[in-house]
């Protein structure tokens, strides 16, 4: 079995997951209460008519589709980094355990005793 290594890229790698589910979840929250905030500014600044609070209403709900599809964004692109770090740490596992096994077919193809000094 191959040795874990660099232990600060899995570390970022797995903050920037983190991040990207802090970013999903404060996205949701910002936009459902700016949708509420809109309608309910809606509600309490009409006129006579009704019609006084449509433009706080719509504004609210613009302005929160807005932040949930930031969130979604960001999420995205934030998780999508912490799985591009962690395929890099996989394929130099992937290449260093072959080239272990490689060494140890040709050294024993040829009779060669292992070479402790190379690994």
């Amino acid at each position: 079995m191959v040795q874990k290594r660099f232990r600060a890229l899995r570390i970022i790698g797995t903050l920037y997951k983190v991040l990207a589910w802090i970013a999903l979840l404060l996205g949701a929250l910002m936009g459902l209460l700016l949708i509420v905030g809109g309608g309910l500014s809606g509600l309490l600044t009409s006129d006579a008519r009704g019609l006084g609070g449509i433009e706080g209403a719509l504004a609210g709900g613009i302005g929160g589709v807005g932040f949930l599809i930031a969130g979604i964004v960001y999420f995205i692109a934030l998780y999508a980094l912490g799985e591009f770090i962690y395929l890099f740490l996989t394929i130099e596992e992937n290449t260093r355990e072959t080239s272990i096994l490689l060494r140890q077919i040709s050294q024993g193809a040829t009779g060669q005793p292992p070479d402790a000094s190379r690994s």
